[in-house]
């Protein structure tokens, strides 16, 4: 089987240093900061879901299945997998009490900010020079080429 590679705009970041436990991140997806801000707030209307009969524990578990979702929504398939293993994203991770899906929102979200507008700005300036620079012929004139 043949083989076509090309690169996708795809970042990898390493957790907490473990180069062998690692997230995806398109950043070339223009609809990244769109999801991102969906789960956001999603996640800030997750109390209107809570009922006074729910126990705790249920509540526990429903929040973490919302929050698994959800950054897998946003970052792509694996990705709360590789950040939160098995434990519950509702659980303690600092001395000031943060949730781990508290820290690792409060890490990734000034990283990927950075590296998405870096590549809007690449991705800005490739699209006008393939506009204006008629980088864009060329590819319609295979593409002809090729029908014909």
């Amino acid at each position: 089987m043949q083989s076509i590679n090309f690169n996708t705009g795809y970042k990898t970041y390493a957790i907490n240093g473990d180069e062998s436990n690692v997230i995806r991140v398109n950043l070339a997806d223009p609809n990244l900061f769109k999801r991102m801000e969906e789960v956001l707030e999603y996640m800030d209307t997750f109390k209107d879901e809570i009922t006074d009969d729910m126990a705790v524990s249920e509540v526990y578990e429903k929040f973490d299945n919302l929050v698994k979702n959800k950054i897998d929504y946003a970052f792509g398939e694996g990705t709360s997998k590789a950040v939160f293993g098995n434990v519950n994203c509702l659980t303690v991770a600092n001395d000031e009490g943060e949730c781990i899906f508290e820290t690792f929102l409060n890490a990734i979200m000034p990283i990927i900010y950075n590296d998405v507008n870096e590549a809007a700005k690449n991705q800005n300036r490739h699209i006008s020079d393939m506009v204006d620079k008629g980088k864009l012929d060329k590819y319609v004139q295979q593409i002809k080429e090729t029908v014909q």
